[in-house]
């Protein structure tokens, strides 16, 4: 009888519970961006963009836990790509159309959702076959004394993302609904004072953020959402945390920093996420002049040393 699972150790009738652990996590993930998609169809905003940020917190694990218990498998990592398309794809579109997008213009507010859907995708299905075609690669050979360009592309690519990764693109193209929500920003929005009254937005219920009250504002969101959307499948290079390496000088201010945001999300945590996640979109050109640095300094380590021996005398 065969299994629905088909886990690395086959002819035994159990599997362990540390095999299944990063599963459920993703599991729970995916309940989440349910959750989300649930909540935005209610016009529930504060609890649909809490779900999302719960179901990052859970992404950030479920791949942790499967290499430290060694629970890989290629079930694993096919429901981790969908896992990341409901919940930082479908989940977040879905909040936009629902709460700007698709109130005003419903055709045209259609096509940044689409497209960020769309690209999402594309961006998910093209990891999950680079992943899949590394697993199937033969064993590769003893690195030789002068490392291989291939060895330098693998060192540079584990420090940058190719293109922004679909859960901080999620974070990023909820920041105007952040803004809109958050507890400082907010109140602004029914004055007609600060960035969110220059925009035009007004709102006379505090606890549903504003609708827009002119065209400005939709096709603002319109063109971010967009290109966001674009920024997922670009070659451009992206920050990528998982190896960061700072100085033990910078570690204590590390720390401290820390602290103080976590007090400040406490106050205000759509503010705090919010300006997180345009950090990090700032961050861009950053992250393209230190990729453009890296890969200078790799190669000149690839070029051939001069051989004395095939060196031609002058003559004279």
């Amino acid at each position: 009888m065969s299994v629905f699972i088909d886990y690395p150790r086959r002819g035994k009738r159990d599997v362990r519970i540390r095999q299944l652990i990063p599963n459920i996590i993703t599991t729970a993930a995916m309940s989440c961006g349910l959750a989300s998609i649930h909540y935005s169809l209610l016009s529930d905003w504060n609890r649909a963009m809490v779900a999302i940020l719960f179901a990052a917190l859970l992404d950030a694990l479920d791949g942790r836990a499967a290499r430290l218990l060694r629970a890989t498998s290629p079930f694993g990592a096919v429901l981790d790509s969908l896992s990341d398309f409901l919940c930082f794809g479908i989940a977040p579109a879905l909040l936009l159309h629902e709460w700007i997008l698709g109130q005003t213009h419903d055709v045209l507010g259609l096509v940044p959702v689409v497209t960020f859907v769309l690209c999402s995708a594309l961006r998910l299905a093209r990891f999950t076959a680079a992943a899949q075609q590394s697993h199937t690669r033969p064993a590769p050979r003893p690195a030789p004394r002068r490392r291989e360009p291939d060895a330098i592309r693998s060192a540079i690519a584990s420090k940058f993302f190719i293109g922004m990764p679909t859960p901080a693109a999620a974070a990023v193209v909820l920041v105007p609904a952040m803004l809109v929500y958050g507890k400082f920003l907010g109140p602004l929005a029914g004055t007609g004072r600060g960035l969110l009254g220059f925009f035009g937005v007004e709102s006379t219920n505090r606890d549903v953020p504003a609708q827009p009250a002119d065209d400005l504002v939709f096709w603002f969101i319109a063109v971010y959402v967009l290109l966001i959307s674009f920024l997922m499948i670009s070659r451009l290079p992206m920050f990528s945390f998982k190896k960061l390496r700072i100085a033990r000088r910078f570690v204590v201010p590390l720390l401290v920093a820390v602290g103080i945001i976590a007090v400040l999300a406490l106050k205000d945590l759509w503010l705090i996420a919010a300006t997180l996640s345009l950090a990090y979109l700032a961050s861009l050109p950053l992250s393209i002049r230190a990729h453009q640095r890296l890969i200078r300094a790799s190669l000149s380590e690839t070029l051939p040393e001069p051989d004395p021996a095939r060196e031609i005398a002058p003559q004279h």
